[in-house]
């Protein structure tokens, strides 16, 4: 992958490590009044759980924000939107058949998957009688009924 980018531009914005130190140091002050000592090397705790721990939780908080991100206030998602829709589906192995699906507002998009590893167009559905979330190819997506 090219991650090649232009040169930042400097603007009037906070300095980010200074915002990182600031934070380190407020963290720090939490740790000792918490646990009335700094972190230290031979503090009898692993510290590899600790990191694993904590990161598990930096999952759970970004894929949270991502949900919420993607997600549109139920107000403005039309009322025919939240009803399910049969459709003739032919799925990656080439099967197909007849599904009913609720499609999640705001969920089109271009890209690949496992599934589908040419990018194409995509949409995000809840089939209903799984009840599970399905990323759909639309390509694949023959015919559409009430």
């Amino acid at each position: 992958m090219d991650t090649e980018q232009a040169a930042p531009i400097p603007n009037e914005s906070p300095a980010i490590w200074d915002l990182v130190i600031a934070d380190m140091q407020a963290r720090n002050r939490v740790g000792r009044e918490r646990y009335g000592t700094p972190l230290q090397a031979n503090n009898g705790r692993d510290g590899l759980c600790d990191l694993y721990e904590e990161l598990l939780d930096a999952c759970a908080y970004i894929r949270k924000e991502m949900v919420e991100r993607d997600k549109k206030p139920a107000e403005s998602v039309p009322e025919a939107a939240m009803v399910p829709v049969h459709i003739l589906y032919a799925n990656w192995r080439g099967s197909t058949t007849w599904r009913r699906v609720q499609l999640i507002p705001g969920s089109l998009h271009f890209g690949s998957n496992l599934r589908h590893p040419e990018p194409q167009w995509h949409i995000r559905v809840i089939d209903v009688d799984i009840k599970e979330e399905r990323t759909l190819a639309l390509k694949d997506i023959r015919e559409v009924r009430p």
